[in-house]
């Protein structure tokens, strides 16, 4: 089943690496959606994929990486289906 998340991350995250390792990790499980930085050190993620895929990728979101600082994951359902036309984009501020 395809579902689409919005997915909310706090912390030490707002550098263009943690995007790059968010974008590689979806990409890898067959995620479409982008990553926007929303503040001082959080970004703001919406996901659109198979239910399996996007519970392994909310895993990997809270495991994280050694070289950030994760605070909070907060995912939520989007209600309405995005087209995202199967890319999983950086969007700059």
């Amino acid at each position: 089943m395809r579902k689409c998340l919005k997915i909310h991350v706090t912390g030490g995250v707002h550098d263009n690496s943690y995007c790059l390792f968010v974008q590689k990790h979806a990409q890898g499980l067959s995620i479409e959606g982008s990553i926007q930085g929303s503040g001082d050190d959080n970004v703001l993620i919406y996901a659109c994929g198979a239910s399996d895929s996007l519970e392994k990728f909310i895993d990997l979101l809270y495991k994280g990486s050694p070289e950030f600082k994760i605070d909070d994951v907060m995912a939520e359902p989007l209600m309405q289906e995005r087209d995202f036309r199967g890319a999983f984009r950086i969007i700059s501020q």
